[in-house]
């Protein structure tokens, strides 16, 4: 990798939403390494998938709505946000309830962006 090139990083959010601040964090570290135009993708898997709901009201927790600072990593130059299918299934969701933001991929696509990434962090 030359100077020039900036280590990718795969951000992995496995948490559910609400209940701690992993989600909320993890969110937080890849905006802040996009807006230094660091190159970062976003991985929701496990309990992670909820956060990519629609209509959610997190007000009765005292918390923000998640899905709305999904949709905005885009403005900050996160590349990607990615919702792992399996985790979807295995939790009887539906693709067509999640935030327009993200893209649905499959248990082999999950392996393979986590190999390309240069860095992985789960919190």
């Amino acid at each position: 990798m030359s100077e020039s090139e900036s280590e990718s990083y795969l951000i992995v959010c496995d948490r559910p939403p609400y209940g701690s601040y992993a989600m909320f964090e993890s969110l937080d570290m890849a905006m802040s390494a996009a807006a230094f135009d660091m190159p970062v993708q976003v991985l929701l898997r496990g309990d992670g998938v909820y956060a990519a709901l629609q209509g959610q009201s997190p007000s009765e927790l005292k918390q923000k709505d998640l899905s709305k600072r999904l949709s905005a990593l885009e403005i900050y130059g996160v590349d990607a946000i990615y919702v792992c299918r399996k985790s979807l299934d295995d939790r009887n969701l539906a693709p067509d309830g999640l935030v327009e933001s993200v893209q649905l991929i499959d248990p082999a696509q999950v392996s393979a962006i986590t190999a390309r990434a240069d860095l992985v962090v789960q919190l």
